[in-house]
């Protein structure tokens, strides 16, 4: 995959946001992933991808061994939750009186006539702490769908538009779990570095998906759903 530092102007952010992932592990100042309760107030629209076996090859497999050999627990986008991009999400209050199923159904119907079956392309791995991330630059055709869900979220009637500004990703990976013991924790994450940052020099190409799918409903439900097949 290409280095973070080859990039310019537009990705600046990713650049802020791997220094900031690789600051923290080498800290050991990461806080493991526990599902949020908030999440289900908040209405997700996301891009489902084919998992592929070149992502199982070179994603899952080279996390699986890293798991194994420094003891921290994963979940893993293709195995333990849906692999997706966000679209776009809106939030909304618990006394919000609405036709779920009807603002999902328009929902899907918008993001799939623009979506649906497209292929992109991430060129980017990156530290967010506890995560990694997957990432490119933001293709004209999501920037424009993102801009039809924020007048569909507004016109609802949701509370809040979380916009996603100059940024295309997936979460691959969120730590769950590390070692207790202080020094051992230590010595995990330097190892878990060592073989993330091997793992990223070893994918020579672009990581490539195609859109089988999309989601419409809350985010807790998206990341709270077990992948039922394997490659």
């Amino acid at each position: 995959m290409k280095k973070i530092s080859e990039t310019i102007v537009t990705l600046t952010k990713y650049a802020n946001i791997n220094e900031a992932g690789l600051e923290a592990i080498e800290s050991g100042t990461i806080t493991p992933f526990i599902l949020p309760d908030n999440l289900k107030q908040r209405f997700n629209v996301s891009m489902l991808f084919e998992t592929t076996t070149n992502y199982q090859q070179n994603i899952i497999e080279p996390l699986e061994a890293t798991e194994k050999e420094t003891d921290i627990n994963l979940i893993i986008a293709g195995r333990d939750y849906p692999l997706h991009a966000t679209i776009l999400e809106a939030t909304f209050s618990e006394i919000f009186n609405f036709d779920r199923a009807t603002i999902a159904v328009y929902l899907l119907g918008l993001a799939s006539a623009e979506l649906m079956l497209n292929e992109f392309c991430f060129d980017w791995l990156l530290f967010d702490k506890g995560n990694l991330l997957i990432t490119a630059e933001v293709p004209q055709k999501l920037i424009n769908t993102r801009k039809k869900l924020e007048v569909s979220y507004k016109d609802f009637g949701f509370d809040k538009v979380l916009l996603l500004n100059n940024i295309f990703h997936a979460t691959i990976s969120r730590m769950v779990r590390l070692p207790a013991i202080e020094s051992t924790k230590e010595n995990a994450l330097s190892i878990y570095k060592e073989k993330v940052c091997a793992m990223i020099e070893n994918i020579k190409d672009p990581l490539k998906f195609r859109v089988c799918g999309i989601h419409g409903g809350t985010a807790y439900a998206l990341l709270n759903t077990k992948v039922k097949t394997q490659i």
